[in-house]
């Protein structure tokens, strides 16, 4: 039987620091983590590309 892993939902709400992070420093110190970002900016101010896909996001 495998032990239960929790998962911890980490809301960023103003920014998406990772290094020094105390919410999410916590999370992780206790399993699995979620985060979530709300971006509620109009979508035509919403300019910044991905990296990763190259996407408008």
């Amino acid at each position: 039987m495998e032990a239960h892993v929790p998962t911890t939902l980490v809301w960023f709400r103003d920014d998406l620091r990772v290094t020094d992070n105390p919410a999410l420093s916590w999370a992780a110190s206790r399993g699995e983590v979620a985060g979530v970002l709300i971006d509620e900016r109009p979508r035509s101010r919403r300019t910044a590309t991905s990296k990763a896909t190259g996407r408008v996001v």
